[in-house]
């Protein structure tokens, strides 16, 4: 795709933008099901919804993404015209999108400089995102500012391949913001509220970090509802799989015990771990480590490869009693849940300019028994655990990121691109 317009002017595509009309689409790029979901509805008109998929074969933003990507806008653009098609809004994963909260001194009118100077600092690569800036919170000694970032070329890209097939995007947002926006259009009550929001589905589910309405934070979790066994234990190690992570802790412990080895033999040999641990620090090649290894012990020089991941079971003095029913055993396993959206709150605190007790929920209605399980042990968790149940809702709580796409105009704007 060379032909791309690599440097779109952003601030001309806004000006280029035609006013919102009734007639809106949603185009969402689903990685993980390699596809992108075409989504249109008249406003005001939710019986009006379509929802389409078209192929992607692809998992990151290469050439042949984009190739497909003009395919599916072509063909869909000329399904429905181009005319209705002027207010578009593309929904792209999350993990492309990057988040943080910055804190510094109150300067009055310097504040502003003293923020893009960190900026700055944090991100070598400023000239190359795209950053938008926040303020969450303010007082005489700090201000606090939420940021969301996201690749300046990337965007332009998006922006290139819609624009070839007449739909200029009207807003590029991530998933989460996207959800965010749907929860606030359900139930217009939580346009301003402070909270947390757990969205599960089958086989996904992301813990979302809401400040005064406004997406503050988010935590995308590999599992979903069907870990919700009747009559077995999810095993939480199971749940992730990152080969890498566990290959660098192996080759680390690896490390450690080869040091402490070759030190109790002679200090030659000491001094070649080290020499080895220096080398390993500048990321030199495990070819080389094997063969370095060979030369300070050559009897335990044998090629491994990572072990196959099997459940970890902790002490007994570490669990819980086993269920004895089937909504017992579905409780065990959604406390995997609780404990990561515990875990979000209380380690992000700075993404919240207010307290926060109390989180929300979307997920299946054959699951309600879980919050009264739950809400039991509000003692221990010191959060309440709500489920999200607006009216009229219909089949839009099963993908929130779709129906919020509609409505990225207002007031959860803080995270459009």
């Amino acid at each position: 795709m060379g032909d791309l317009p690599l440097k779109l002017n952003l601030m001309q595509k806004k000006q280029q933008q035609q006013p919102l009309g009734k007639f809106r689409t949603v185009i969402n790029i689903d990685f993980e099901n390699e596809a992108v979901h075409l989504c249109n509805m008249t406003m005001g008109e939710p019986n009006s919804y379509r929802h389409e998929t078209a192929p992607l074969k692809s998992k990151s933003f290469d050439d042949e993404f984009f190739k497909n990507l003009s395919t599916a806008l072509s063909n869909y653009s000329k399904k429905y015209p181009v005319e209705q098609n002027a207010s578009a809004t593309v929904v792209v994963s999350d993990n492309f999108v990057s988040t943080n909260i910055l804190n510094i001194p109150t300067m009055g009118k310097k504040t502003m400089d003293s923020l893009n100077v960190l900026i700055s600092e944090f991100y070598k690569n400023r000239e190359q995102l795209k950053i938008n800036q926040t303020l969450i919170s303010q007082n005489k000694q700090y201000s606090t500012f939420a940021l969301s970032i996201m690749n300046q070329e990337l965007l332009s890209k998006i922006y290139g391949v819609c624009a070839e097939n007449r739909m200029t995007p009207h807003n590029i947002t991530f998933n989460s913001n996207a959800i965010i926006n749907g929860v606030i259009n359900l139930n217009n009550s939580m346009s301003n509220k402070t909270y947390a929001f757990l969205d599960i589905k089958p086989e996904k589910s992301v813990v979302i970090l809401v400040n005064k309405g406004r997406t503050a934070g988010f935590i995308d979790l590999p599992f979903g509802s069907s870990i919700l066994h009747k009559n077995r234990l999810a095993y939480e190690n199971m749940l992730f799989d990152n080969p890498e992570a566990d290959l660098l802790v192996l080759n680390a412990m690896e490390k450690a015990r080869l040091k402490q080895l070759t030190m109790m033999e002679n200090e030659s040999a000491a001094q070649t771990a080290q020499a080895l641990n220096e080398q390993l620090n500048e990321n030199t090649p495990d070819s080389s480590y094997e063969s370095e290894l060979e030369k300070v012990n050559p009897v335990s020089a044998t090629q491994k490869v990572l072990p196959k991941k099997t459940p970890l079971k902790l002490p007994k003095f570490m669990t819980r009693p086993l269920p004895n029913s089937e909504n017992e055993y579905v409780y065990e396993n959604f406390r995997i849940f609780i404990k990561w959206a515990l875990n979000a709150v209380t380690n992000n605190k700075g993404n919240f300019t207010e307290k926060v007790d109390r989180i929300y929920v979307n997920m299946p209605g054959e699951f309600d028994f879980l919050y009264d399980m739950t809400n039991a042990e509000k003692g221990e968790n010191k959060f309440e655990f709500l489920k999200f149940n607006p009216r009229n809702a219909g089949d839009f709580l099963s993908s929130l990121e779709l129906y919020g796409g509609f409505f990225d105009e207002s007031p959860n704007t803080t995270n459009n691109f």
